[in-house]
């Protein structure tokens, strides 16, 4: 039932001048729990809303990638060794290529074979995309996501010199973020590349670990943008990978040498660790070639050093970078590598096994490939086996063991020398790729760069937050997240009279973890009706738009509505895996958890009474949305064949499935998928009562969805009752004015567990009564009357018909004036600082209206006529003098730059003096007069001030006070009558949190907040910076806009003892608090303080009565 304030002449409340008295027919009681809203930044349109929790959203640096390519005159043949015409000289046969023998090619001309460059050109274009094109494309690297230099082997592809520096900083080819004009200037270079000349793969090595030598300057490898000035130092955790690609082995050497690296005692870059090469730990590196003064070094030796050296130390002017760069561990602990052939083995430590990356310093991590049968076919040891192509196979296993040794490179005939592609990368720490055709080149050059973006997406830091509580007499419910995987946590907490317990009673986590996937309850929507979330149930015809969202990224959709739906087996490390979970439940961020149990609403409503008994002893659920692309629903407490925790039900809005593919990537950057918070109400449909729950994907997409709850039995949650449990979706909305909805529940006083935007209309009919949110198509502000029977259609109030402007309509209030369970009045504010009024209080649809003519009651704007955007809901009082007092706050949180945004937000208090009626039968007339707006802003209203003394501080929570200035109210507005006040937030960035709500009396309670920030999404760092959230607590008296007359809050920590101070507000310094009081004396606990045994909470006076509420840190 609606709260309602019934009218009847034995009442001594005056709501207005032509009634008499007035009667309450329902305790006043409203209680929010929290989401996340605030502060005003003008932006452009549509706002790009955080998708990450603050402090969690930085980003790692974009790796360094230098990609060395062979243009020798070889790569003008085919695979085979074949002369194409890519080849400079007319003649058949096969040159120096062991793959084919003279005289078994066909003449150039003739070859129907694409040469080795033609198909590194395509491979090129396919993995780095072509800005040549006349629509660019980009492959599989997003703009910036890493930095590109490269080089050629003969200036480029331009010429016969390859003594020239042909990687040097400040080139057209040195490093930068891939974008822009670098991407063209790439597409030209692959453009350019011509088959001429040896094979100098020496010299690409010099160059690449002299050029990652490079100087402190603007265009140094390592600045944070290449080419620009930089006053800090360099990011220290920045990784950089080395692609070295050719197709055969090295014919010249220039000289050049880096000593026997590998063969030689040395201490490591991280200052600290010693290589030795005699130790059992370093035989797969060591080899006992390149000391000798008239030879030239291995290539290995070269991959060695550029790992081994901490290339920005501090020596030869380059940048004294600390050594911040992450270990790569994939394989953790000690690994014994058994040689097959005589059992011989060696247990490797973590630091030495060459399958995994320890080095902290700045070093080059070496990936190699080889293209053509000349690449990767030699004779001798050791043997690779090309059935596996793995590179920890074939003689692995022996030389690690020391049964085998690497041969001498330098004395073997060049068609002989392509194992050192092998010991390259085992040096390097990478893998070698041998590449016998063109699809096998590209396939290279694809999983080296997932691989490299995989590296790097790894979250910087593990932040653990609570996010969510609720509670009820003996158990508290908290949810939260934590970034390492992104995982979440359901928990549920004991409640005595000591406190709360400091373990969890259990984690809906660990249980769903355990859960057999296939027995799950898991729905969808198809477009018209609920169905099961299962490959076989999503339409594979048109529309079959969930199939192709779900195979967008890998033709894996099948396996990936497994993965979702809790099967483990496809996760994993490799680019051919899904993202490794620590949990089946995503990360719970800023969706309130709704608990429902029992009906319990009041409703003297045909069929109610009977309805509650039916479902008096029903399963109490938890309801929450997380960022996995589901809201579930969890059984609340044990019972007769119910565990608690236990999952019951879940659902997957049709709005997720666009980025559903994203979720399982390896590379996964943190999105909001169903995100918003649930709430239920208790509607009639027809002639019966059900239980509806309306879920939003809050920041996750626009729209809405609509769930039956009425019966949490496992016979009827089940997928055969999908088409009856999905009342209706509309998330993927066709409506332009529909948007992102940050909703929050104004809940029903007689029943805590129902929101009073479900409501009967005035028309018979079941609604669900919403603001359209935030970045509709019409960016205008929109009350959404949702009908739950018949056509389910949506009846749309506009109260802006000006579209573009970036607006949209907050969280309603919805108020039933004369009692008879149906909503008359409905009051919500808008992103422009709008506080609209909406009359539906007739029978008939077609008058239902906008009121004041269509303008708002109120505008709210700070003293320098700066708008505040509205988006809480009102709470709301009668006022003495006749009409509705109305209380609200301004302020948002939707961006990653509201959060630190100062602009000033207010606590209003506006007197709404419209004449309301009654007539026969409690008929409700509302008389429109355009005349009673505030037009004045705050010149209508007087100010009241917050002192920013602090009067006390106990357990890090400060105490402040304010004295009240009278107000006088009057219907004018014009000096001395004023038609209301407000109090400006006093701390910097405070703005509203979540819905303002009674507390007792005249007393409202207003949560605001200054909001958590922390490093940006865009911005790459090598450590989060986050700073807490700091919420505070206000009570005032709604009609004078005064503080209590008595003690409000337990000020000394030491329990209601007659010496409290009075104070007005509570601002927590340390931790958020919330605080349930049932009439007695109470206590706001923090999030924080759940699981901490030692965390006292802030007590509350026994004589204020109370009800539940939360107050938290994000």
């Amino acid at each position: 039932m609606n709260r309602s304030l019934k009218i009847s002449a034995k009442s001594s409340l005056c709501l207005s001048t032509q009634l008499s008295s007035v009667s309450v027919a329902s305790k006043i009681v409203v209680a929010a729990l929290l989401a996340q809203l605030g502060a005003s930044t003008a932006l452009a349109v549509p706002y790009s809303l955080a998708q990450q929790p603050a402090g969690t959203g930085g980003r790692e640096p974009a790796p360094n990638v230098i990609l060395s390519i062979d243009d020798s005159g070889s790569m003008g043949w085919d695979v085979n060794g074949c002369m194409t015409m890519d080849w400079d000289f007319a003649y058949y046969g096969s040159r120096f290529d062991a793959g084919a023998s003279a005289g078994n090619c066909p003449a150039r001309e003739s070859n129907p074979n694409p040469s080795r460059m033609a198909s590194l050109k395509s491979a090129l274009f396919s993995q780095f995309g072509d800005a040549s094109l006349a629509t660019p494309t980009k492959g599989k690297i997003p703009d910036g996501r890493i930095r590109l230099a490269w080089q050629a082997m003969w200036n480029n592809g331009r010429g016969n010199d390859n003594q020239a520096g042909n990687l040097t900083v400040g080139n057209l080819n040195s490093m930068k973020p891939f974008s822009g004009t670098h991407r063209a200037n790439f597409s030209s270079f692959v453009t350019s590349l011509r088959a001429k000349q040896g094979t100098p793969s020496h010299k690409m090595m010099e160059n690449v670990y002299n050029y990652m030598r490079s100087p402190v300057g603007d265009n140094s490898p390592w600045a944070d943008n290449p080419g620009s000035s930089q006053s800090t130092a360099y990011l220290a955790c920045r990784r950089t990978y080395h692609v070295f690609m050719t197709d055969g082995a090295w014919n010249t050497d220039g000289g050049r040498t880096a000593g026997n690296a590998d063969g030689s005692s040395l201490t490591l870059g991280d200052g600290i660790t010693s290589y030795s090469p005699t130790s059992s730990q370093s035989r797969v590196y060591k080899d006992g070639f390149g000391a000798e003064a008239d030879k030239p070094s291995t290539l290995a030796d070269f991959a060695f050093r550029s790992w081994a050296t901490d290339l920005q130390d501090g020596t030869g002017s380059t940048q004294n970078m600390a050594n911040s760069v992450r270990p790569l561990i994939r394989k953790s602990g000690t690994e014994t590598v058994i040689n097959p052939a005589n059992g011989h083995s060696t247990a490797l430590q973590e630091f030495w096994n060459s399958k995994n990356d320890p080095a902290t310093w700045q070093h080059i991590v070496q990936h190699t490939i080889g293209f053509g049968n000349a690449a990767v076919t030699w004779s001798g040891v050791p043997v690779w086996d090309p059935q596996t192509d793995n590179t920890y196979g074939g003689d692995y296993a022996m030389l690690v063991n020391g049964d085998i040794t690497w041969q001498n490179p330098i004395a073997v005939a060049e068609s002989n020398r392509s194992f050192e592609l092998w010991h390259m990368a085992l040096n390097g720490r990478g893998k070698f790729y041998p590449a016998r055709n063109a699809e096998a080149l590209t396939a290279a050059f694809s999983d080296i760069l997932d691989n490299v973006i995989i590296d790097t997406s790894t979250s910087l830091v593990s932040v653990a937050a609570n996010a969510s509580r609720i509670q009820t007499d003996t158990l508290v419910y908290v949810a939260g997240y934590e970034s390492a995987a992104w995982n979440g946590h359901l928990q549920a907490y004991a409640v005595t009279n000591a406190g709360v317990s400091s373990t969890a009673s259990w984690d809906a986590a660990t249980l769903l973890s355990a859960a057999v996937p296939a027995n799950r309850v898991v729905l969808s929507y198809n477009g018209s009706a609920g169905i099961p979330f299962r490959w076989g149930s999503l339409p594979s015809s048109s529309p079959a738009i969930q199939r192709t969202y779900l195979n967008s990224a890998d033709t894996r959709g099948a396996e990936r509505v497994d993965y979702l739906r809790g099967v483990r087996t496809t996760e994993g490390a490799a680019a051919n895996t899904f993202r490794t979970r620590t949990s089946v439940l995503g990360d719970i961020v800023n969706s309130n958890i709704w608990y429902l149990g029992a009906p319990t609403s009041a409703s003297g409503l045909a069929g109610y009474a009977a309805f509650a008994s039916a479902n008096a002893s029903r399963v109490p659920m938890l309801y929450v949305g997380a960022n996995d692309g589901m809201l579930h629903g969890f059984v609340a407490s044990s019972g007769a064949n119910r565990t608690a925790g236990s999952e019951r039900i879940a659902y997957v809005p049709a709005g997720a499935y666009p980025n559903l593919s994203n979720y399982t990537q390896q590379a996964y950057t943190h999105r909001y998928f169903v995100d918003g918070s649930p709430f239920s109400g208790d509607v009639k449909v027809g002639s019966t009562w059900r239980t509806y729950l309306a879920g939003f994907m809050g920041a996750g997409g626009k729209g809405y969805f609509v769930l039956d709850v009425t019966d949490p039995s496992t016979t009827n949650f089940a997928e055969s009752n999908a088409s009856s449990l999905v009342v209706l979706d509309k998330t993927m909305p066709t409506d332009d004015d529909v948007g992102s909805i940050f909703a929050q529940p104004s809940k029903d006083p007689a029943n805590p567990t129902r929101a009073v935007q479900f409501t009967m209309m005035n028309n018979d009919r079941p609604a669900l009564i919403l603001g359209n949110g935030v970045n509709s198509t019409n960016e205008r502000p929109v009350l959404l009357i949702q009908y739950l029977d018949g056509a389910k259609e949506v009846l749309p109030l506009i109260a802006s018909t000006a579209t573009g402007g970036s607006n949209g309509l907050g969280n309603p209030q919805v108020i039933d004036i004369n009692g008879d369970g149906k909503a008359d009045l409905v009051y919500a504010g808008d992103l422009k600082g709008n506080l609209w009024k909406f009359d539906v209080s007739k029978a008939s649809p077609s008058n239902w209206k906008v009121s004041f003519g269509g303008n708002p009651l109120y505008t709210a704007a700070d003293s320098g006529g700066t708008r505040q955007p509205i988006m809480t809901a009102p709470v709301w009082l009668p006022h003495p003098k006749g009409g509705i007092m109305l209380g609200f706050t301004t302020g948002r949180t939707l961006t990653s730059a509201d959060r630190t945004d100062t602009s000033q937000q207010t606590l209003y208090g506006v007197w709404d003096n419209t004449v309301l009626a009654l007539g026969a039968n409690q008929t409700l007339t509302v008389t429109d007069d355009p005349a009673k707006r505030v037009t004045d802003g705050q010149d209508s209203l007087v100010q009241q001030n917050m002192g920013t003394v602090v009067l006390t501080t106990v357990a890090g929570r400060s105490f402040f006070t304010h004295a009240a200035n009278p107000v006088n109210y009057g219907t004018t507005g014009i000096n001395p009558n004023r038609r209301g006040w407000y109090m400006n937030f006093t701390d910097s960035g405070e703005r509203a949190s979540s819905n303002p709500y009674w507390f007792n009396g005249n007393y409202v309670m207003v949560p605001s907040a200054v909001p958590a920030s922390g490093t940006d999404s865009n911005t790459e760092t090598c450590s989060l910076t986050s700073v807490r959230e700091v919420g505070s607590l206000t009570v005032v008296d709604l009609i004078k806009g005064a503080p209590p007359k008595l003690p409000v809050f337990d000020t000394d920590g030491g329990g209601f003892t007659g010496s409290e101070v009075v104070s007005s507000k509570v601002s927590n310094q340390d931790d958020s608090v919330s605080f349930s009081t049932g009439g007695g004396q109470g206590k706001l606990l923090g999030t924080k303080c759940i699981g901490d045994g030692n965390c006292s909470g802030l007590g509350t006076d026994k004589h204020w009565g109370g009800t539940v509420t939360g107050w938290r840190e994000r």
